[in-house]
C-alpha cells in the first residue's frame, strides 16, 4: 500500500471516532440535563434509590461465636439520617460524573472532528 492510502484510512479513522464520540457526548449531555430539569434529585440507579426505604434495617455484625437472637433490628433516627446524607453524597458524585463524562467526550470529539477536518476536505 502506498503511504498516501495509510495516511487517507487514518484520518478518515480518527474523523468517523471524532462524530461518533460527539453524538455520543450530545446523547450523553441531553440525558445529564433532562435529568438535572425534571428531578427534584438527582436519580440514582433504582436499588440505591431504594437503600433508605420502607425496609431500611441496619444489621449490625456480629461475631461468629456470639449467639445471634431473634430480635428485629429498629431503625434510630440517627441511623436513618445517615443514610439519607449517604444517598445526597451518592447523587451528587453521580451527577458530578455523568456531567464530567459527557463534557469530556464532547470535547474530544469535537476536537478530533475539528482536527482532522481539514485533512479530509481538502
Amino acid at each position: 500500500m502506498r503511504i498516501k492510502t495509510i495516511k487517507a484510512i487514518f484520518t478518515n479513522l480518527l474523523f468517523v471516532i471524532g462524530v461518533v464520540l460527539v453524538i455520543f457526548g450530545f446523547t450523553r449531555g441531553a440525558l445529564t440535563a433532562a435529568n438535572l430539569v425534571v428531578f427534584d434529585k438527582y436519580p440514582l440507579n433504582s436499588y440505591e434509590e431504594r437503600q433508605c426505604g420502607e425496609g431500611f434495617t441496619r444489621v449490625p455484625m456480629k461475631p461468629l461465636d456470639v449467639e445471634v437472637s431473634n430480635t428485629p433490628n429498629t431503625v434510630t433516627k440517627s441511623q436513618k439520617a445517615e443514610c439519607e446524607a449517604s444517598l445526597e453524597h451518592s447523587r451528587k458524585i453521580k451527577m458530578i460524573n455523568d456531567v464530567i463524562g459527557s463534557l469530556s467526550m464532547l470535547i474530544c470529539g469535537t476536537t478530533l472532528v475539528l482536527g482532522f477536518k481539514k485533512f479530509i476536505f481538502d
